[in-house]
């Protein structure tokens, strides 16, 4: 669909408010057809086509256009041809063509976008060799904190895990016979009986301090001076909160 510019500026133009309303009317007829016919300024139409166009008197077409000729809105020129044509209703670039263009330019930012994205995301996630080695560092496969890593824990039997530090001082506290039966008694309380303890080197020590570890040389348990049931996890948690002091 064609179309032309409207100024605002014709509210105040001198040379429009000199003329009539029949004038004006011819006038805006006039730009019409000058588009529609992409004449550039130009309409090769005598008085009795345009009257014809128009559906008008053709007297009062030709008194509009002498009147419009006059005041300097046509130019004295033959064809009719309006005054400034080219600077006020100059031809703009193809709307559907920009319109595209811009849609291209957005869906392009919105690929990029979304590729910095997937960028950042595969940047930040975990690989798979990083999630099987903090599985094998950590018992319960968690992440540790940045702030205060944690030393690499080793473990033992299928469910019992110690640093190489702590294992190092269980040796030398309770004996390497008394640390194979406490790493066994605990894997069995965790694996079979569900048992839960926070932290095994504490809880290995704590049993071996309460006489369940005591051995007669030779890896068996001899007699101790307390019971040798094992306690449960919630009485393994009262008597360790009541007995134990950091070392």
């Amino acid at each position: 669909m064609e179309w032309i510019r409207l100024y605002c500026d014709i509210l105040d133009d001198e040379k429009i408010s000199k003329i009539s309303d029949f004038s004006y009317k011819i006038f805006t007829f006039l730009l019409l057809l000058c588009r529609e016919r992409e004449g550039n300024g130009e309409i090769d139409m005598s008085i009795h086509d345009l009257s014809w166009r128009f559906r008008l008197p053709e007297n009062k077409v030709k008194k509009a256009i002498i009147e419009l000729t006059e005041i300097g809105i046509l130019s004295d020129k033959v064809p009719i041809t309006i005054a400034k044509w080219d600077s006020r209703q100059y031809k703009s670039d193809n709307v559907s063509e920009r319109v595209k263009r811009y849609r291209e330019k957005k869906e392009t930012l919105h690929e990029t976008l979304q590729n910095k994205k997937c960028n950042v995301i595969e940047t930040e996630t975990e690989t798979e060799t990083e999630k099987k080695e903090r599985k094998e560092n950590t018992p319960d496969g968690s992440i540790p904190s940045l702030k205060t890593p944690k030393p690499k824990k080793t473990k033992y039997a299928d469910s019992v895990w110690l640093t190489d530090d702590e294992h190092r001082k269980l040796q030398e506290a309770v004996g390497q016979k008394n640390l194979e039966v406490g790493i066994s008694k605990l894997d069995y309380s965790i694996t079979v009986k569900g048992g839960k303890y926070k932290d095994h080197y504490k809880t290995i020590l704590n049993w071996h301090q309460r006489g369940f570890l005591t051995t007669n040389g030779n890896g068996n348990c001899g007699s101790p001076k307390k019971p040798q049931r094992l306690p449960t996890p919630e009485e393994e948690l009262e008597e360790f909160n009541r007995t134990w002091t950091p070392n």
